[in-house]
């Protein structure tokens, strides 16, 4: 089909806005200074350009510049070199916004990998690697804010789907192994709900130490044990239940078998539940991203039920349910295979 010549043009001016990366990086910029922050919360007033520029360590021209071009969008105003909040300023100071695009928190660093993306594409491998000259997980371990502050956001996105997997799960006395399972947020919603069950935590050191104390918090100490290991390693055996959630996505296919391995090793007959986003389904727009994101950090992704029966195939088990849990995330449960 023959495009006219206007056609074409705002097809082009659509990508440009599409592809532009001033605005996104900009915002993330103000946030990771706190500029909404120091400039306070109302629309109007406001304080000289000097003034905030010392208040969060930049240089008064870059902050100049970087105040002007979020005028534009109403996230500032800069009149007379005083600034102040636009009349969508008010969303720089909502800390869902602040966890996940200020750079000196765990979760926002995720976005690092995108310079590296085309790499990922032509090998496989980890963009991050690429781009930051080690992996995600090493950045983060070298830093105990980074790593401290990525886990409190993962176990803030596991309450939004922690209590409908819980109730699915119906259990009553069961000893129940939580691979790589944070802080454990899941593992401890486990125990509240069913007073009857036990549980041991499976979680790399610096984590699996504010596991701990989030189990005295809760009041399920008792119940618990914490495995501090690699889950690459020999997993704790005989349990009733082995959960892994939200772990796989973030391995390549080959590693995701050598986890599923271990799993299929210390579970003997006892079920194992993968808890992931599925492709091909329920996706929205963020699943799709998150999809490619996770290409791109880890070399790995969200998979479709064939894939992860596929993987677990490999391993030397099966897959005999899905359950949806939440949008595209759903529980896979495993039994060896016969």
């Amino acid at each position: 089909m023959t495009r006219t010549p206007e056609e074409t043009e705002q097809a082009l001016q659509e990508i440009r806005r599409a592809v532009d990366l001033t605005t996104p990086y900009a915002i993330r910029a103000a946030v990771t200074l706190d500029l909404a922050s120091h400039v306070g919360g109302g629309v109007g007033g406001g304080v000289a350009v000097a003034e905030l520029a010392a208040a969060v360590g930049a240089q008064v021209d870059g902050v100049r510049k970087l105040v002007r071009l979020l005028a534009r969008d109403e996230y500032f105003t800069l009149t007379d070199d005083q600034v102040a909040l636009g009349s969508r300023g008010w969303v720089l100071l909502e800390d869902a916004v602040r966890s996940r695009l200020d750079h000196g928190r765990g979760y926002a660093r995720v976005d690092d990998a995108w310079p590296g993306l085309l790499d990922a594409l032509r090998t496989g491998g980890s963009g991050y690697e690429v781009a930051r000259g080690r992996s995600f997980y090493s950045e983060l371990g070298a830093d105990e804010q980074l790593v401290s502050s990525f886990d409190g956001q993962l176990a803030e996105w596991s309450g939004h789907w922690t209590g409908r997997l819980v109730e699915a799960l119906g259990l009553g006395d069961e000893h129940v192994v939580d691979v790589g399972g944070g802080t454990g947020a899941l593992l401890g919603a486990v125990l509240l709900a069913y007073p009857g069950t036990r549980g041991t935590l499976v979680e790399l050191p610096s984590t699996a130490e504010r596991a701990g104390q989030f189990f005295a918090e809760q009041g399920v100490s008792g119940r618990v044990a914490v495995a501090t290991q690699s889950f690459f390693e020999p997993l704790p055996a005989g349990a009733d239940l082995y959960l892994i959630a939200q772990v796989l996505h973030n391995w390549p296919d080959a590693e995701a078998v050598s986890i599923l391995k271990r799993l299929a090793d210390a579970a003997g007959d006892a079920p194992i539940v993968i808890v992931e986003r599925l492709t091909g389904g329920a996706e929205n727009d963020a699943d799709l991203a998150s999809d490619l994101l996770m290409y791109a950090v880890f070399g790995a992704g969200e998979r479709s039920a064939a894939e992860f029966a596929a993987l677990a195939g490999e391993a030397g088990l099966e897959l005999v349910a899905t359950r949806q849990v939440l949008g595209a995330l759903s529980t896979l449960e495993l039994r060896p295979r016969r």
